[in-house]
């Protein structure tokens, strides 16, 4: 009997997909123990497993990798469905048990597989929701049944009152132009023999007039389907919906859920829906994590005020909205007003919303039971919440608030003995989760929103090691691609792009950079092949902006928001470096990288020319901005930064330039003076030069600037400047992109980093820097190798240091001497004498 067992078997990243698209989808699982060879075979119907037909059998193949194998079965066609499962054998010629079986299946993978229509009603009940219902009958005996559905902006989906999937907030956001985002859900033991029905809520979201789209497929047969006229459409009670403005409700609306079920009446009023102008985009199948409800907080306090609002304090900045649970008379109309800060008078300020209101209100129909009511199409930033109207004062459970975001599982762990990182440590996560929302945001409360590239450069490493979004990047990623100027490769500041300057920017290279930090953190391969081609066209549209190779005018960010002492009067970016220093070794440091993902998909030609696009770049970067012996122009912390960590520095000029960094960095009271991504870059070179010390002298402070100085001024999420700002300026109070400090405790710290040649984390290093002031540090990573733990702790006059490698993974540990020792498999323990 096998000892050992695979699990974790997943299909593009995701755990038994219905409706992925593409195909021949990368498989994956977790071995548990030394992998020396795998097998994997599929086929049609699950107890074929056992016995055959096989639709692909691999045969044993040799190897350790146990993740992003492309399905080798023939390529899937719509609405195929494939079984697979999985066995390895280790290096003592043991097999383990076939795993327990998993499947995936295709979705609508052509246009003419969707035989309906986009249906909406223009022009009809402006800012109302809308309901749509279509009844279909059902056999007694159904094999398989399919839902195929999309809803724009957002839509629930409802068989015979029973909703469909928990997803909020979907489809996620696309640019409706190149793609749109559809759902498939499995009907099997919901229908009703005879009469079903198909119910629709759609809310307007980044599309604003609500339109839908879907099929009923019962064994390959087309039963319900939106086309011209055949679905009924009537608005619901939700009378306005807006992302950024909130959503009105007003119950006395609502029709009676009857309609909903077998047998019950036409929806009211009753109208037919109406064929209109689909968009443009290709459908695609859902590849990521929906949105969904993540977690329930309670209200912390409630402060009453002299008109008779109250004001509930939930004690932690989040993103999502609230479950109101009240009993009124009817008509009764009870508006929420959400915010980050209060005013002196305990009022809510909504100053930095940027001009829209962020209220949700909702009338009552007076349920002599009492009622429960929560917003469907939208969601709000905020710590606190005004409450007009209430007929009585509140109660414990008068209001709830509703932590929302894209469920990315969280994989990181971090701990130290010391109170202010640990609460740091919090802050950063809680900010990283409240800015996943179908792409990664840079805030979640004002009219924004947006996927920043920009912020995407100090925050990706963080945010790989805090939470598994491979799946949500590798949407993103794609989204920025079909951003992109096709003719000159230009890339915008935002994807998908609501809006962007039209200044060539090499902030935002992120494109790039994120793509290959999937690769080293999450193996992920194809997605370098496929965006490559991209890459390309980015580092030729800036090579066309600059002039010999230096972006004179490479756009508005430089280095952002440094403390606001260092910014030109009315600006956001540092006044301290040149912003053509910035956007240069920004520029070199894409084709760098680029050249790197060249190197690894064998395109030698590429490789080749990229290095000595490279080479020229930095000699000019030279020739420009260097000033003798090591210093560089401005001779600010971020001029060392960006030169030293984007490598516009010659080898035998590093050791100088880093010693005038750390004589800035003492100069300036051992306080950063940088922007975003200056910052992450001044947390990496100072740790990587053997002075992390000076890093955790910073991080470990409640002096302005730094997060404990956020902390100590009442922060529970990052703000987006140093300062405590209020007002109507750029101060979101919930906003990723300063950081990085989270991604500098795993791979500083505790000493959890990936190698240049890693791969999914199978090669990785082991490399804590054992501060004084710190006693005990530990970390865990669930990598997609496996669990990495590491655990150091002052014990007398020496450090224990233990530390466990995932089953075919290899840790370079450098040793106390500093030289580096590779470990295998296993748990491991160090005994560091400190004499």
């Amino acid at each position: 009997m096998s000892i050992f067992h695979v699990t974790g078997l997943r299909a593009e990243g995701l755990i038994d997909p219905l409706g992925i698209d593409v195909r021949n989808p990368e498989l994956s699982w977790r071995p548990g123990t030394e992998q020396k060879a795998w097998r994997v075979r599929a086929a049609a119907v699950a107890a074929e497993l056992e016995t055959g037909p096989y639709l692909w059998d691999s045969g044993w193949v040799e190897g350790s990798r146990s993740h992003h194998h492309p399905y080798g079965g023939a390529p899937l066609e719509s609405r195929e469905r494939v079984f697979w499962q999985v066995r390895i054998r280790n290096g003592r010629d043991e097999l383990s048990a076939w795993s327990e079986p998993a499947f995936f299946e295709a979705g609508l993978l052509e246009e003419k597989d969707w035989v309906c229509v986009w249906n909406g009603m223009p022009g009809a009940w402006s800012g109302f929701a809308r309901y749509f219902q279509s009844k279909f009958n059902a056999p007694e005996q159904v094999k398989t049944a399919r839902l195929y559905i999309s809803g724009l902006g957002w839509f629930e989906a409802y068989l015979n009152g029973r909703r469909l999937g928990d997803a909020v907030l979907d489809p996620a956001p696309t640019d409706c132009s190149k793609s749109v985002i559809y759902r498939v859900f499995d009907l099997a033991g919901m229908l009703a023999p005879g009469e079903n029905v198909l119910a629709v809520h759609a809310g307007g979201g980044w599309h604003v007039s609500p339109i839908v789209r879907c099929q009923v497929e019962l064994d390959g047969e087309v039963v319900a389907k939106t086309r011209p006229f055949g679905f009924l459409c009537g608005p619901s009670a939700i009378t306005r919906n807006s992302i950024y403005g909130g959503e009105e409700y007003d119950a006395r609306l609502e029709p009676d859920s009857g309609w909903m079920l077998p047998g019950g009446p036409a929806l009211p009023p009753g109208r037919g829906s109406c064929r209109v102008d689909p968009p443009a985009g290709k459908m695609r199948g859902a590849m990521a994590e929906p949105i969904r409800e993540l977690m329930e907080l309670s209200v912390r306090s409630w402060q009453a005020l002299p008109d008779g609002r109250f004001v509930a304090d939930f004690g932690q900045n989040f993103a999502g909205y609230c479950r109101l649970k009240v009993k009124a008379p009817a008509g009764t109309r009870i508006t929420l007003r959400f915010a980050e800060y209060c005013n002196e008078d305990g009022s809510v300020n909504q100053d930095n919303l940027l001009g829209d209101h962020a209220v949700d209100a909702y009338t009552a129909c007076g349920a002599e039971e009492g009622e429960a009511w929560k917003p469907r199409f939208t969601y709000h930033g905020f710590r606190y919440v005004e409450v007009a109207g209430l007929p009585a004062a509140p109660e414990a459970e008068t209001l709830t608030g509703i932590a929302v975001g894209t469920d990315c599982r969280p994989v990181g762990r971090f701990r130290t003995d010391n109170g202010l990182l640990n609460r740091i440590e919090t802050m950063v996560q809680w900010t990283e989760r409240s800015n996943l929302h179908g792409v990664p945001t840079d805030c979640p409360q004002r009219t924004e929103r947006m996927g920043w590239l920009n912020d995407m450069m100090a925050r990706c490493e963080c945010a790989l090691f805090h939470f598994d979004e491979a799946n949500l990047l590798r949407k993103w990623l794609r989204d920025i691609a079909e951003a992109q100027d096709p003719e000159t490769g230009f890339v915008p500041m935002t994807a998908p792009c609501h809006w962007t300057p039209d200044k060539v920017d090499p902030v935002c290279s992120s494109f790039v950079e994120s793509a290959w930090n999937l690769h080293l953190y999450c193996g992920e391969r194809m997605l370098l092949r496929e965006l490559f081609p991209n890459f390309l066209a980015w580092c030729r549209c800036m090579e066309n902006a600059a002039e010999n190779h230096i972006l004179i005018d490479g756009g508005e960010i430089g280095d952002w928001v440094p403390p606001v002492e260092f910014c030109p009067p009315g600006r956001c970016r540092s006044g301290l470096v040149p912003p053509e220093l910035v956007s240069t070794a920004l520029y070199g440091y894409a084709v760098s990288l680029t050249a790197k993902i060249a190197a690894f998909l064998g395109e030698e030609e590429s490789e080749a020319a990229l290095k000595l696009q490279f080479a020229a770049i930095r000699d000019a970067f030279h020739r420009r901005f260097h000033r003798g012996e090591g210093r560089y122009e401005s001779g600010s912390q971020a001029a060392y930064c960006y030169a030293l960590y984007c490598g516009m520095v010659p080898e035998e000029l590093r050791k100088s330039a880093f010693a005038h960094l750390v004589e800035r960095f003492e100069a300036d009271g051992r306080k950063l003076t940088t922007g975003n991504i200056g910052t992450k870059y001044l947390l990496e070179i100072l740790s990587e030069s053997g002075r992390a010390d000076l890093v955790f002298g910073m991080v470990n402070s409640t002096e302005y600037p730094g997060w404990g100085y956020m902390l100590a001024n009442g922060a529970t999420t990052l703000w987006e400047r140093w300062e405590k700002a209020t007002g109507s300026g750029m101060n979101s109070h919930n906003h990723p992109m300063l950081g990085s400090v989270g991604g500098w405790f795993y791979k500083y710290l505790a000493g959890i980093r990936p190698l240049p040649d890693s791969d999914g984390f199978d090669r990785f290093g082991l490399a804590p820097c054992f501060v004084e002031g710190l006693n005990e540090v530990e970390a865990q990573y669930d990598s997609f190798a496996g669990t990495i733990r590491s655990r150091w702790k002052r014990e007398g006059d020496r450090i224990v240091w233990e530390f466990s490698v995932p089953p075919n993974s290899c840790a370079a540990v450098r040793q106390s001497d500093g030289t580096v020792r590779h470990y295998g498999a296993g748990e491991h323990t160090l005994v560091i004498s400190r004499a």
